[in-house]
């Protein structure tokens, strides 16, 4: 009988103790997440705002980026945001065209570095805001393949 008693003791202390470091464990994984999401924001916040203080809203601007012409989702990357390109000028487009033709295809895009004077006419647009911006290219300066 004593036995029994000591028995069931010691497995009431262990599920006691286990209870305990998974209450723990748990807070501390809900910590590092809770910092992660808090640091994410920060530095998604921290280069919107470099990028409207280098590109304000519809100021005619000189970008430099990469343009990813992928299959589903064609975007120019600035400072590793997606934005939306609206090329009016046929001659531009054609120009992007021959560039995009002549670039090796790496699985399912092309990627081309590209130089151009635009705008920024809105912010958020696309599929489900898929590009945080929407930049109207006036004119086309340069495109060079991607190394």
């Amino acid at each position: 009988m004593l036995n029994l008693i000591c028995i069931l003791g010691l497995i009431l202390g262990l599920s006691i103790v286990l209870k305990l470091v998974l209450f723990l464990r748990m807070r501390n994984i809900a910590a590092i997440l809770d910092r992660a999401t808090k640091s994410n924001i920060t530095r998604w916040q921290q280069i919107d705002t470099l990028i409207q203080a280098e590109y304000p809203l519809g100021a005619v601007c000189i970008f430099r980026g990469k343009y990813v012409s992928h299959w589903e989702t064609s975007r120019f990357e600035l400072m590793s945001v997606n934005c939306q390109l609206d090329i009016p000028a046929k001659s531009d487009r054609n120009l992007l065209i021959e560039a995009l033709r002549t670039t090796t295809k790496s699985g399912y895009y092309r990627t081309l570095n590209i130089e151009f004077r635009g705008k920024i006419v809105a912010q958020g647009c696309g599929d489900r805001q898929m590009c945080a911006y929407h930049i109207e290219v006036i004119e086309i300066l340069s495109v060079k393949r991607s190394s």
